[in-house]
Order: structure tokens, then C-alpha cells, then sequence
């Protein structure tokens, strides 16, 4: 907030903030001959000493004085001598408006009034920092900061539009920076509110006559007396934009309101900031830190090298330089129609995505595609070569590199497909055959590092996530399921289950109605239950196995008629009825769900005897029953179901007999019919079976010598 000898109340820096009311009072007996308001009471404030003031308003630095707590404020009155009633208006209209808005970017209303010889005031909240465009200077901060800051700007003049508030003077000097780096936008004195209820016609109408304006950031209707509407605040703040780039304003003349001004807004041509910057004869120190953050130039005695104006130019080029002169176009209809259009356009151009300012030429986008994915196009160049021996480098020419998005992508997508055609397809080939550990374990190698490259670039794309999380829990299965099939890698199985459940949960966060990653969710859960169980972790087995219940229970809940989603259930709960069971010794807890487990399996096997999932896991429902029952001293129970184990793996296997999982399966089910019929006396019976079990697991272990449960 700063005194300055125009037509507007504040314009520079408040002072800061005095730390004791000795000195306040000092500093305020100090001004009494130049400001007899000083040391009066305004409502509960006490005028301390004049900090700014304009043609028309006079503003104080003030404190609480009832006591009831301290408070530093600003305080607006009506300057003595000038059009009185004039001036109340627009003192009265300013803090009307600025009662209705409540903006982090804006300085707050605090109270306002009148004294007892009708005298309006407002009281302001204190701001104590510098205007934006000294703040930049004096931080040296460089292109991208500078935007940030005024992104945060525009939020609250935007915010203002909306509120059916034009604040016709915006410049650096009403919009201060906090030492926390907070703008603040001030002075809404010559505001116009579209609300014509806000500020009497006649004052709007005595603004428009008087042309009460900062020419050097004025819109060319203000200054010809044209309309005012928010265009006309989005034309300053391309000024504004201007300044911050180049540390120049665009228009510059001898006197700040003489005609020279008023010709350079109205008369073309204007200059590309782009342009400003390398030609460097109307810098200002203000652009000297830009120049200096853009490279690390070589000083002289003629302070920055040629290389660093050019490096700036070369930054403001383009989008910047097209977003600069659309807010500056002298016709309305040609500007950003909104403060939020031009917003969009800047974060665009730092999301290095195509800015509205600019025509969508191919190259154009093409371009703002590589700088926005600058790694993940490496990456996928990268990929591609190892697929088809490299791919063609990319030229300046808008086709080719046209050519190098669609190819880069399509790399990308060739890779997914051979890390999917390699664990979902050829692995499933083999899977079953004897004898194919060796090639299974290669494949698996070569999977996991496909994957582990493909899942760094997988942050924010739900599909892709969840799409990566079904192969990891494919690849949990194939180094070490438990009770099928594996390669022994328990260790690398727990890392790809981690890393599926990781990414689940985070494709499940970007789409939190996904069907399909809820239940793959639940299966993860039921893999690191078995796995973490197989590898000492009790509890941690015990609550992915509550967590699989849970979800799985809510998922069959919301398809009831879903055929899988019931069977997931069933699954879920034989599965935590069988951990009751062997980690907490709840037998009766474990038997209940165990038993309506095997109901809901049975019914979907009578439903279709050809559905695998179901038929399998029914001979494992039957296998953990006959075990609880067995712990229980209930042999002839247990005989039944280990029996109906037997023989439903054994039609199972008749229908694939080269199925190796089915055979493991068979070997499993004769070896728990043989315990039971040793532990009853039946001990020829149990002595065939045995053989059978024995017999079964040495074939499978000479065929695949490299697992190590067959040998077990």
C-alpha cells in the first residue's frame, strides 16, 4: 500500500508493523502537523499515522483501541477538500463490495462506518508486503514462479468476475506480496459492480467522466471512454503478465497521463515480450534475475551475456508470447473472454500442454506432447528397440514427429501385449505339461523385468494400473502359489503380490466403482493371506484373509446373479474357515464357514459340473473339512470327505489327463485318504492309496525336478 500523487488511495508497501504502542505513538506524533487525523478515534480504531493517500482518500495505519483484543489495520477515510459526497459514495460502494467478498488473494473488510460528522471509513485488513513486481526483482525468482504467482492473482480477480465485481485498476502496486509469498489484491475504489444496487449511478457515471485510471495498465476502452466489462481487467493483467516476463511495460510515455500513453494503448504495433527481451534495450533491472535463472551466463562489465537475453527470448517464444498479446489485443472480442480463459492458458503452457493462444497445428501438439512427456517418450523409444531393433529419430517436420507420438505409443502397447502374451498365454501353454519348470522359470524372469519397467510409468491411469496388478498377480502365482504349480520363488511371489495389491488399490482410488479391480483386489488379498501364512506370518495371513471376506461379501452383494463374484465368496470363506482353524484353534468358528463354504462350491458345481474354478475348489473345500474333522478325532467323517475329494479330482483328471495340476491335485487327495484309513486300522486300503500318492509324486518330480514340494 503506497502514497502516490495520482488519483488513487493506495498504491506502495505498508511500513511494517511496529512492535510496541510507544512507538506507534511516537511515529504518530511525529506526522500531527501533516495529518490532523491522527490519534482520533474511528469506531473502535485509533488512527496512528498516515501510511498512503491518493486525490481522493487519505489511509492510516491503525490498532484496536476498545481493549478488547489487538488488532493493526488499515483505515480508509475521505480526504478533506475534494468532492465530499462524491467520494463517500465510492468509499461506501468499495466497502459494500468488498463485504461481499471473502478471497485468500484479496484484503479482507474488517469494519467500517461513519463518524459522528458523516464521515465514511473502511477498515481494512494490513497488509505488509511490496507490489508483485518488486517482490520477483528482489527474490530473483524465475519464468515458472513468477506465472505461479500471478496464476494465484488471477484466482482472485477471477473470483471478483464472478461476483459481479470489475476492478478497473489493477496494477503492481495494488497487488502486494506477503513475505510468505501470498498476494494480496487491493483497492477496490474505482471498482465496478454489475450489480447496480452496489454503487449509485451517478458515482459509476462521475468515475467515467473523470477517467479516475492508471493509464500505463488502463484497456483501451478506458481510455477512450468506451464500456467497461471484465475484459477490461483481463488487458491489465496481460500488462501486468507483460512486466512480470520482460521487466518492461509495454507502453511507456514522458508523463504517466499525457496523450503519450493514451496513443501507445490505442495505435499498434506491440511488441512480443519474446522481442523485448532479445533486442534488451528497454530492459528494466527487473527482468536481470530472469535472465540470470534462465542460464548461468558469463558477466562482464556489461553485466549478463548475449546468450542469457537470448535463452529468456527463446523461453517467453511461443506460448508465452501468444498468451501475452490475445490478454493485450485492443479489440474485446479478440481477448480471453474471462480472467479463468487466461488462467487456463498459463497452466496449460506450464503442463507443457497446447495453449488456446496458439493455432493447434500437428507440430504444435506434437511438440507440447514430447515436453510434457519428456521420460516416458525415452522410455518407450527404448522398449520399442528391444521389440524391433529401434525406431526412426524424429525430425523438426510436423509428420514426422507425428510419427513419433503414434510410434512411441505404439511401442509402448507392443510391450504390454508380450509381457501379457508371455505370463497370460505362452506360460499358460506349457503350464501344465511335465518337465517345463526350466522354461516356466525363464519366462517368469523375463516377465518380472517387463513389468517392473512398465509399472514406473503407471501413476494416475486406473487401467493401466489395475491392468499391471492382474499380471503381477499372475506372476505371484507362477513363482510360489500355494498348493499349485511353482517355481519356489516365495520371496519374488510376496514382492508381485505386493506390489498387485499396491497398484489395485491405487487404480480403485482413481475409479472407486470398479467392479472388476474390487475383485481382483480380493483375490490379492486371498494370495498374500496364503502366501504370508506359507511363510511363518500368521497374522498378517489371518487379517488379508478378513480383509477377502469383507470385500468379497460386499462385491456378491452388489451382482448377486454374478456367478464368479459368488464363487469369490465361497472361496474367501473356506479359506478364512481353514486359517480359524489351524492358526487360531477356532474349531467351531472354522467348521461353520468351512461348511457353508462347501454348499455355496456344490451348488455352483451342480449348476455347471464344467466350470474348472469351482470343481477344484471344491476338492480343496473337502480336503480341509476331512482335516478339521480328522483333528477332531472324527475319522469315519473325515474318510467321507477325503473320499468325495478322491473322487471328484479323479473324473476331473479323466477329462485331462495330461493335466499336471490335476495331477498334483490326485496325489494330494490319496495321500489325505491314506492318513485317514491308517489312523482307523484299515491299513491295506491305506496302503494303496499311499502308493498311489507316492507313485504320482515321483512322476511329477522327475518331470519337474525343480519343485521342490513333489520331492517333499
Amino acid at each position: 500500500m503506497t502514497p502516490e500523487t495520482g488519483s488513487r488511495f493506495l498504491d506502495t508497501p505498508v511500513p511494517a508493523v511496529l512492535d510496541a504502542d510507544a512507538q506507534l505513538a511516537s511515529q504518530a506524533h511525529a506526522r500531527a502537523s501533516r495529518s490532523p487525523l491522527e490519534g482520533r478515534r474511528f469506531g473502535a480504531y485509533r488512527l496512528l499515522a498516515e501510511i498512503g493517500g491518493g486525490g481522493m482518500g487519505q489511509v492510516y495505519q491503525g490498532v484496536r483501541a476498545d481493549d478488547e483484543y489487538r488488532q493493526w489495520v488499515a483505515i480508509k477515510v475521505v480526504r478533506a477538500g475534494v468532492d465530499a459526497e462524491f467520494v463517500a459514495q465510492r468509499l461506501r460502494a468499495e466497502r459494500q463490495i468488498l463485504a461481499s467478498l471473502a478471497h485468500p488473494n484479496i484484503a479482507r473488510l474488517l469494519d467500517g462506518g461513519t463518524t459522528d460528522e458523516g464521515v465514511p471509513y473502511l477498515v481494512m485488513e494490513l497488509i505488509e508486503g511490496e507490489p508483485i513486481t518488486r517482490y520477483c526483482l528482489g527474490r530473483r525468482l524465475d519464468v515458472r514462479a513468477r506465472l505461479e504467482l500471478f496464476l494465484e492473482v488471477c484466482s482472485a480477480v477471477q473470483y471478483a468476475h464472478q461476483r459481479m465485481v470489475i476492478h478497473r485498476d489493477l496494477k503492481p502496486s495494488n497487488i502486494l506480496v506477503t513475505p510468505d509469498g501470498t498476494p494480496k489484491l487491493l483497492d477496490f475504489g474505482i471498482a465496478k459492480a454489475l450489480e447496480p444496487s452496489v454503487i449509485p449511478a451517478a458515482a459509476d457515471a462521475t468515475i467515467n467522466t473523470m477517467r479516475i485510471l492508471t493509464p500505463e495498465y488502463a484497456s483501451p476502452e478506458q481510455m477512450n471512454g468506451g464500456p467497461v466489462t471484465a475484459a477490461s481487467d483481463v488487458y491489465s493483467l496481460g500488462i501486468i503478465l507483460y512486466e512480470l516476463l520482460t521487466g518492461s511495460r509495454p507502453y511507456r510515455g514522458s508523463d504517466r497521463i499525457t496523450r503519450d500513453v493514451a496513443k501507445a494503448v490505442l495505435d499498434p504495433p506491440l511488441k512480443k515480450p519474446s522481442t523485448v527481451v532479445r533486442q534488451g534495450v528497454t530492459l528494466t533491472r527487473g527482468a536481470l534475475p530472469l535472465l540470470q535463472r534462465t542460464s548461468a551466463p558469463r558477466t562482464g562489465p556489461g553485466g549478463p551475456a548475449e546468450g542469457s537475453t537470448e535463452k529468456l527470448s527463446r523461453r517467453l517464444r511461443g506460448d508465452l508470447d501468444n498468451i501475452v498479446l490475445k490478454a493485450l489485443s485492443r479489440e474485446t472480442e479478440r481477448r480471453y473472454g474471462t480472467v479463468e480463459q487466461l488462467a487456463q492458458d498459463v497452466r496449460r503452457h506450464l503442463a507443457h500442454r497446447p495453449v488456446t493462444a496458439r493455432a493447434p497445428t500437428i507440430r504444435y501438439r506434437a511438440s507440447s506432447f514430447v515436453a510434457r512427456h519428456t521420460w516416458a517418450v525415452a522410455a518407450f523409444a527404448l522398449v520399442a528397440a528391444a521389440l524391433i531393433g529401434g525406431i526412426i529419430m524424429t525430425t523438426r517436420e510436423a509428420r514426422i514427429a507425428e510419427r513419433q507420438r503414434e510410434r512411441a505409443e505404439q511401442r509402448f502397447d507392443d510391450v504390454r501385449r508380450l509381457a501379457k502374451t508371455l505370463i497370460f498365454e505362452i506360460h499358460d501353454s506349457i503350464r501344465d505339461l511335465p518337465g517345463a519348470a526350466g522354461s516356466r522359470r525363464l519366462l517368469i524372469n523375463t516377465a518380472v523385468q517387463y513389468l517392473d519397467s512398465l509399472s514406473k510409468d503407471a501413476s494416475g491411469d486406473p487401467r493401466l494400473q489395475h491392468e499391471l496388478a492382474a499380471a503381477y498377480l499372475r506372476l505371484g502365482d507362477l513363482q510360489g502359489r500355494v498348493r499349485e504349480a511353482n517355481v519356489g520363488d516365495y520371496a519374488g511371489a510376496l514382492v508381485s503380490l505386493r506390489h498387485a495389491f499396491a497398484l489395485l488399490e491405487a487404480s480403485l482410488e482413481g475409479s472407486p466403482r470398479d467392479i472388476e479391480a474390487q475383485r481382483d483386489l480380493i483375490v490379492a488379498s486371498g494370495k498374500l493371506s496364503d502366501l504370508l501364512w506359507s511363510q511363518g506370518d500368521a497374522a498378517g495371513a489371518l487379517t488379508y484373509s478378513e480383509q477377502t471376506v469383507t470385500r468379497s461379501a460386499l462385491l456378491a452383494a452388489q451382482a448377486p446373479a454374478n456367478r464368479l463374484f459368488r464363487y469369490y465368496y465361497a472361496t474367501s470363506r473356506l479359506d478364512h474357515g481353514y486359517k480359524l482353524f489351524k492358526i487360531r484353534g477356532d474349531l467351531a468358528g472354522a467348521a461353520d464357514e468351512m461348511r457353508q463354504s462347501i454348499a455355496m462350491l456344490e451348488s455352483l458345481h451342480a449348476s455347471d459340473p464344467s466350470d474348472p474354478l469351482a470343481a477344484r475348489t471344491l476338492t480343496l473345500g473337502y480336503s480341509r473339512i476331512g482335516e478339521l474333522l480328522q483333528y477332531r478325532h472324527d475319522a469315519p467323517s473325515a474318510r467321507t470327505e477325503y473320499e468325495k475329494e478322491l473322487r471328484l479330482v479323479q473324473t476331473l483328471t479323466r477329462a485331462a489327463p495330461e493335466n499336471a495340476d490335476l495331477a498334483h491335485l490326485q496325489a494330494f487327495a490319496e495321500e489325505d485318504l491314506a492318513g485317514v484309513l491308517s489312523d482307523t486300522g484299515r491299513l491295506d486300503e491305506a496302503q494303496h492309496h499311499g502308493e498311489s500318492a507316492l507313485a504320482s509324486f515321483r512322476s511329477l518330480s522327475a518331470y519337474d525336478p525343480g519343485i521342490a514340494e513333489y520331492h517333499w
